[in-house]
């Protein structure tokens, strides 16, 4: 069974082409890959890209959006313009419901494009492990600045609604307790058996972004979905660490906190009243927060 790679661009394109040529290489495979682009730009930057330097050699209707297909050195390069930052969850829906009308029986790798490869990737060892074993989700060894990053393991509710946001202000963090017994795999990078991807429908869409992989652990751990480490596969997330002015690290700590009051609320249910006290602490933690990175760019413009 073939794989289709599901990837969400954000006015990157040339680089996410560059992926699909690492891909071409490093993948080794029986049967074709197939790539899928969710363009989320908010003018389809990407889509337009393709439009002008590519043939066109397909175009139909996927709901309300256009799916585009494109000949690219050879090989079919599948692209939906959203005309919105529609963010992971709805991006990658997107993109797996057009794998779904056009290959409906492929296996789905969502991936990011700043992903690098240790040794060649076995697409077929991936296709035996899920129609063999009957696993879910499989992920790989995924290393980031020299940590590894899977597997995901899941959390105290009191973390994710409390020590979460204190972790951002104290000098000392608090470590967390983890489940060691539940757990999923980072999102950058990992394998999903399409039988399993149809029953959870897919990403939790009430999110944009974060929080992904513990939704879904839940959503599969609900219907009997096996996730399965690979440790011997090896990824490199080559993530750019640059520094977050303070506009940014606002925008990006309400985000995360949208995302995981949302996963708290729909997939852990707890009492109201502590829902209430998560608000009040992230809130409270807001102002250190921002008067603590006030002082960095500071520094940063003085220096």
């Amino acid at each position: 069974m073939a794989i289709s790679i599901l990837m969400v661009d954000y006015c990157s394109i040339e680089a996410t082409l560059n992926y699909t040529d690492l891909c071409n290489e490093r993948m080794k495979s029986s049967q074709q890959i197939q790539y899928f682009i969710t363009d989320v730009s908010p003018d389809a930057k990407g889509w337009n890209y393709l439009q002008d330097k590519f043939g066109q050699k397909s175009e139909q209707q996927l709901d309300k959006y256009r799916l585009y297909e494109y000949d690219y050195k050879g090989k079919s390069i599948y692209c939906i313009p959203a005309y919105e930052n529609m963010g992971y969850a709805r991006g990658n829906n997107l993109a797996a419901k057009a794998s779904k009308m056009l290959f409906p029986e492929n296996h789905l790798l969502v991936s990011n494009n700043d992903i690098l490869f240790e040794q060649d990737v076995d697409l077929d060892e991936v296709d035996e492990l899920f129609s063999q074993h009957d696993y879910a989700v499989i992920g790989p060894d995924v290393i980031q600045h020299g940590q590894h990053l899977n597997p995901v393991y899941q959390n105290t509710e009191n973390y994710y609604m409390f020590m979460i946001y204190l972790n951002t202000v104290l000098p000392k963090k608090i470590a967390p307790k983890l489940n060691k017994e539940r757990w999923a795999f980072t999102g950058c990078f990992w394998f999903f058996n399409v039988k399993y991807f149809k029953q959870v429908d897919g990403f939790d869409e009430g999110t944009f972004m974060y929080f992904e992989e513990q939704i879904m652990e839940e959503r599969m751990h609900a219907i009997g979905g096996k996730f399965h480490y690979l440790p011997q596969m090896k990824v490199i997330h080559d993530h750019s660490t640059k520094r977050q002015t303070t506009k940014a690290a606002i925008k990006y700590i309400n985000i995360v906190h949208a995302s995981g009051m949302h996963f708290v609320k729909t997939y852990l249910k707890p009492n109201p009243v502590k829902v209430g006290l998560s608000y009040v602490c992230f809130y409270l933690l807001m102002v250190p927060f921002v008067i603590e990175r006030l002082i960095r760019d500071l520094i940063h413009i003085n220096n």
